[in-house]
């Protein structure tokens, strides 16, 4: 079966090439499955955890014809939110997302955690010599006139950190930016996700440079957030996409991955 050629405009990345399964009109075929993600994880010093599982789902069901759409994650979840794309890859659950995008839920109405993909946290790197930390419930070490924390652009440990007394720069769209901020001592620290932090160390421009802050901040789970129209159009599609990740997720293969990539035991 031909492949169909996507939108040049999009860049996606096609995971499989298979036609969708027929609709309730017969002789129609479903639409392909657009799912956005940050693009920062098509660097291949990046550890894609989210984009191997998502390759592996589409495997499994390659009549679903889903499409990886790679772009700065602020648009991502701008696009998303308007349509223009069925679903968001790893977004972590809060009020204003679920506003205009689709979590899996509970009958309570909750965000279902054990419908996640994994489950991930932040660090505070600082730089060696520096005093800021966190201590689990409080940051220290940030002088009141001093430079703000710093993380990246549309990620919610940002909200997080502020919502614990931290003065926040936000404004990195790249972790490249992010970094080049720290170095120039403009940030007293920078908050990372567990991946961004396992390619720190592995980078010589930074390896021995970094040091942990303190322990783990807001582990949380990650989820594949639908956009409402897709939910909407198609809900029998979102929960068997959302099914079919927790297969993939508690395969012995993606548990390796995980492990392998950012050093955690259980995704």
């Amino acid at each position: 079966m031909a492949l169909r050629a996507a939108p040049s405009s999009m860049r996606p990345l096609l995971l499989t090439g298979l036609l969708a399964s027929l609709l309730a009109w017969p002789g129609m075929a479903a639409a392909a499955i657009s799912i956005c993600f940050n693009q920062e994880l098509n660097d291949p010093a990046a550890h894609p955890v989210a984009v191997e599982m998502l390759k592996a789902v589409a495997r499994r069901a390659p009549e679903l014809d889903i499409r990886l759409v790679p772009l700065p994650w602020a648009r991502c979840l701008r696009e998303a939110t308007q349509g223009e794309h069925d679903g968001v890859l790893a977004a972590s659950h809060s009020p204003e997302r679920a506003a205009g995008l689709s979590f899996p839920l509970r009958p309570d109405g909750q965000p279902d955690e054990a419908r996640r993909m994994f489950s991930l946290g932040y660090w505070l790197l600082r730089s060696k010599g520096s005093t800021v930390s966190w201590d689990g419930q409080r940051f220290a070490g940030l002088a009141e006139a001093g430079p703000p924390l710093g993380a990246q652009r549309g990620y919610s440990i940002a909200d997080f950190a502020r919502q614990h007394g931290a003065a926040v720069d936000d404004g990195a769209a790249t972790a490249q930016a992010l970094m080049k901020k720290l170095e120039l001592g403009r940030l007293a620290g920078v908050l990372v996700s567990q991946a961004h932090a396992h390619e720190l160390a592995a980078d010589p421009q930074w390896a021995g440079k970094l040091e942990p802050a303190g322990p783990l901040l807001l582990r949380k789970p990650y989820f594949l957030a639908c956009s409402q129209r897709f939910a909407a159009a198609r809900p029998r599609d979102a929960e068997r996409l959302w099914a079919l990740l927790v297969q993939e997720r508690e395969s012995a293969a993606f548990k390796r991955l995980y492990r392998s990539q950012l050093g955690d035991a259980l995704p």
